[in-house]
């Protein structure tokens, strides 16, 4: 959920939105990965400022598409890249829209092979 405050120089305020976003992916290799990421974003509240007669304004938007990622080594850290285009606009302007993120945490470290199968539990 994203509140925003009044601009003070147009005396325009964007209403209160949510947004939801997912993704899923099969690792190739422990660092090469492909799979579907998406959003989905609403807004939930009228923008406030806008003349009578363009209504309420709430806008939305859908992506879905697919994704290819890498992890490449930043120092200690990893990064990920992926994009998806965007669709179902209302009131939004639509495009393709990409990430580069970054993980903070440190790699996890790998799993000492014994040579056994997993315990069952």
């Amino acid at each position: 959920m994203t509140y925003n405050l009044k601009n003070t120089i147009t005396d325009y305020q964007s209403g209160i939105d949510a947004h939801i976003d997912w993704g899923a992916s099969k690792f190739l290799t422990k660092d090469f990965h492909v799979g579907l990421v998406g959003y989905y974003y609403q807004e939930l509240t009228a923008d406030r400022g806008q003349p009578a007669i363009f209504g309420d304004f709430k806008s939305r938007v859908v992506s879905v598409g697919p994704q290819i990622g890498y992890f490449f080594p930043i120092g200690t850290e990893q990064g990920n890249l992926k994009a998806s285009p965007e669709f179902a606009a209302q009131n939004h302007l639509t495009g393709i829209n990409a990430w580069l993120t970054f993980v903070i945490s440190p790699k996890a470290e790998p799993l000492p092979r014994t040579g056994r199968p997993p315990l069952a539990h």
